[in-house]
C-alpha cells in the first residue's frame, strides 16, 4: 500500500464535524475546483502571495502541484502537511502545516482556507 511507503498519507485527523487527511485522487480534484469556486470576494486579497488571481484552469493546476510538489520534497527537516478539509464527506478548504528545520526550531506555521 501507498501508505507504506509514505506514512503521513495515513493520517486521519477527526473531530464530531469535520476530518483533516492528505487529499488524493478525486479528493484533491474537488479541492482545485472548490479553489476555482471561488475562496474570497475577488476584490479582495487576503493572502501574502496572490496565488488565487490566476485563470481558472491555471488556479486548479496549481493546487494540484502544489500539494504533489509539498509530497515529493518532504523531509524530516522541512515538510508542509497539506491537509483537506472534510464536512461529511465533501472537501470544504485546506488546512496546511508547515515546518522548517523542525528539529532545530521546533516552530511550525500554519494556513487556512475555506470555498
Amino acid at each position: 500500500m501507498l501508505v507504506d511507503h509514505f506514512t503521513p498519507l495515513g493520517l486521519r485527523l477527526s473531530t464530531p464535524r469535520l476530518e483533516l487527511r492528505i487529499p488524493t485522487g478525486e479528493a484533491l480534484a474537488d479541492l482545485a475546483d472548490l479553489a476555482v469556486d471561488g475562496i474570497h470576494p475577488p476584490e479582495t486579497m487576503p493572502f501574502v502571495f496572490p496565488w488565487t488571481d490566476q485563470p481558472p484552469a491555471e488556479l486548479a493546476r496549481d493546487v494540484l502541484r502544489h500539494h504533489w510538489r509539498h509530497l515529493a520534497n518532504w523531509t524530516p527537516q522541512n515538510w508542509s502537511l497539506l491537509l483537506a478539509v472534510f464536512r461529511d464527506g465533501t472537501v470544504v478548504g485546506q488546512q496546511a502545516l508547515s515546518g522548517r528545520e523542525f528539529a532545530i526550531s521546533r516552530e511550525v506555521t500554519t494556513g487556512s482556507w475555506l470555498g
